[in-house]
């Protein structure tokens, strides 16, 4: 009868071991789903943050394609003769 005992605590054991494995998974799959939703609030954020910077690149560019052109249009005409 010991036998029976001692192979049903390992019985007991090993459930209550599955259990807490069970709970564990549970509690990692939530972590990692909480950290993907947080990774993809990152990358939204920085996806706005480069898009205000685009704009704002596209608005300078013209300001900076006229300037540069009339720096060069000057020093064409101060090389020629």
């Amino acid at each position: 009868m010991e036998t029976n005992t001692k192979k049903q605590e390992l019985e007991s054991h090993i459930a209550e071991l599955e259990r807490s494995i069970t709970e564990l998974k549970v509690q990692l799959r939530q972590l990692e789903e909480s950290d993907q939703h947080q990774a993809i609030d990152n990358l939204e954020a920085y996806l706005v943050t480069m898009e205000n910077r685009w704009d704002t690149l596209k608005d300078f560019w013209p300001i900076v394609h006229n300037e540069l052109r009339d720096i060069f249009v000057k020093m064409k005409g101060e090389k020629t003769p």
